[in-house]
C-alpha cells in the first residue's frame, strides 16, 4: 500500500498518482489535472471528491465512499480508461455541465454506479473502428443511466465509417433513459 494523505486535499495544479494512494479527508479537484496512472488505486475518504473544474483521468481505481457524489460541472473533464467507484460503494455521476471523455483514444470508462448527463454536458467519443475499447471508447456504467446533453463522436485513426456499422458507445447495467438532445459526428462519416 502507498502513503495516506490526512485532512482534506484540495488540488489546483497537476497531481499524479503513481502509487496506491490515499486520501482520507476527501478530495477537491479545483482546477489542473488529476491522473491516476494504470494499474494503482486512489482511495478517497472523508466527504469524498468535488470536482469543480480542471481534468480528471482515471487510467486506474479511483475509490469513493458508497453514495458518493460526483458533479461534473462547466470546464471539468472526467476521462479515463478506468473505473471510478468499486462494486461495493456505488456512486453517482453527474455531468451537468462537463465532458466525460472515455478511453484514451480508444478504451472504456467503468462507473460503478449511475451515470446522468444533463442538458448542458457532453459525452466524447472517438470512433476508430468496430471493437468497443480497442477501436472505439465505450462508457459502461453498472447501474441505471439518464441521457441528455451531447453525444460528440471524432473518428480517429483514418477510420472510415460504412453503413450499417453499430457503435454501442454506452453499456447500462441497470434503465437506460432519455436520449442526446445533440449528437455530433464528423461530415462525411456516415
Amino acid at each position: 500500500n502507498g502513503p495516506t494523505l490526512t485532512g482534506a486535499l484540495t488540488n489546483s495544479g497537476t497531481l499524479n498518482v503513481t502509487g496506491s494512494t490515499t486520501a482520507s479527508g476527501g478530495l477537491t479537484q479545483s482546477s489542473g489535472a488529476f491522473n491516476i496512472s494504470g494499474g494503482q488505486t486512489f482511495t478517497i475518504g472523508g466527504s469524498g471528491l468535488d470536482v469543480q473544474g480542471g481534468a480528471l483521468n482515471s487510467a486506474g481505481s479511483l475509490v469513493l465512499p458508497a453514495g458518493a457524489i460526483v458533479n461534473v460541472p462547466a470546464g471539468g473533464t472526467l476521462s479515463g480508461n478506468g473505473t471510478v467507484g468499486t462494486v461495493a460503494n456505488p456512486i453517482t455521476v453527474n455531468n451537468l455541465s462537463g465532458t466525460v471523455a472515455p478511453g484514451a483514444s480508444p478504451g472504456i470508462l467503468t462507473i460503478n454506479g449511475d451515470y446522468a448527463q444533463g442538458a448542458s454536458g457532453v459525452l466524447a467519443i472517438d470512433i476508430g473502428g468496430t471493437t468497443a475499447g480497442t477501436q472505439y471508447d465505450q462508457l459502461v456504467v453498472t447501474g441505471n443511466v439518464g441521457l441528455g446533453g451531447t453525444l460528440n463522436t471524432t473518428v480517429i485513426n483514418s477510420f472510415v465509417p460504412a453503413a450499417g456499422n453499430t457503435f454501442n458507445v454506452i453499456q447500462a447495467g441497470g434503465t437506460l433513459s432519455g436520449t442526446f438532445a445533440t449528437t455530433s459526428f464528423p461530415a462525411g462519416s456516415g
